[in-house]
C-alpha cells in the first residue's frame, strides 16, 4: 500500500512559518536540493491545500526558461509539471493544469482508496492540510528538514491536540543524506515513523574557498531567484527548494 509522507521544513522549535508567516528562514543549498529532487523524483503524487498549490503553480511552470535559476530549481520544475497533483479546496473553482485534480474535502474513506492503487509514496504538504489528515490517522510518515534557527513563536506543525497519534516504539534508523552541512540528522517514532534532516544553516561556501572571479553576479541573482521561489515539493515549499513552503 502506497504511504503519505507529510514533507516540510520546521524550525528547531517546531514552527513551520513566523508569526507574520514569514519563511525567509527557509534556507535549502544546491546540495540538498539535489537530494530532494531525488526523492521526489520517485513520488506517485503531490497533496496539498489550495494556498499552496497557487504558490507552486505561480513560479515553477515556466521557472526552468529563466537562466538566473540553478540547475537543481530548473530540474525540480520538470518534476513538479509532470507530476500528478491532489489539490483540497472548498473554493478554488478549476485545477488548472499540470496534472491537478481537485477535491473538496478530505474523505478518508477515497484516502484509503487512493493508498490502495498501485505506484510511489505520496507527498503531502502543508500544516493545516496534514492536520486534516492527522485527525483521520491518514499520515504514515514524517520527513521533516529542520533549520538551526529558533523563532520563538509562529505556526506550529503540531498543534495542541487531545489525540495521541502513533506508538511507543524504538524509533527507526535514518536513511543516509549525504554531505549534509550545517546541523545533525534526528529521528523519532511518530505516525509511524518521523524523521528529521538538519537543513544547512546558509548558502555560504565552505571554509576556505571562495566564489571564481566572474561569477558573483550570477550567484546573487540566483540566490535572489531562490529566495522567491516556494519551494519544491507542494512540496518544497520555500525553502527555495523542494521542501520548503506548503502552508495549506
Amino acid at each position: 500500500m502506497r504511504k503519505i509522507i507529510v514533507w516540510l521544513s520546521v524550525s528547531l522549535d517546531g514552527f513551520f512559518e513566523g508569526p507574520n508567516r514569514e519563511i525567509d528562514w527557509h534556507l535549502v543549498d544546491d546540495e540538498l536540493h539535489r537530494y530532494v529532487n531525488e526523492e521526489l523524483r520517485q513520488m506517485s503524487a503531490f497533496l496539498c491545500g489550495r494556498v499552496t498549490h497557487e504558490l507552486m503553480a505561480g513560479f515553477w511552470p515556466t521557472a526552468d526558461a529563466d537562466p538566473a535559476v540553478t540547475g537543481p530549481m530548473a530540474e525540480f520544475a520538470g518534476i513538479w509539471r509532470d507530476m500528478p497533483k491532489i489539490v483540497f479546496s472548498r473554493t478554488l473553482e478549476q485545477a488548472g493544469g499540470y496534472h491537478t485534480t481537485l477535491k473538496r474535502e478530505v474523505v478518508p474513506e477515497e484516502i484509503m482508496a487512493l493508498k490502495g492503487q498501485p505506484g510511489g509514496d505520496m507527498t503531502l504538504g502543508g500544516p493545516d492540510l496534514a492536520a486534516s489528515f492527522r485527525e483521520h490517522d491518514l499520515i504514515d510518515e514524517y520527513r521533516l528538514y529542520i533549520h538551526p534557527v529558533i523563532l520563538g513563536r509562529g505556526m506550529p506543525l503540531f498543534r495542541a491536540s487531545d489525540t495521541r497519534t502513533g506508538q511507543r516504539r524504538r524509533p527507526a534508523p535514518l536513511p543516509a543524506c549525504p554531505g549534509r552541512r550545517g546541523g545533525v540528522s534526528s529521528g523519532s517514532g511518530a505516525a509511524p515513523r518521523l524523521t528529521g534532516r538538519a537543513a544547512p544553516a546558509g548558502q555560504a561556501a565552505p571554509a576556505g574557498r571562495t566564489a571564481p572571479a566572474g561569477r558573483a553576479d550570477r550567484a546573487g541573482r540566483a540566490d535572489r531567484r531562490r529566495s522567491r521561489a516556494p519551494g519544491p515539493g507542494c512540496r518544497w515549499p520555500h525553502d527555495g527548494s523542494p521542501a520548503g513552503i506548503c502552508r495549506s
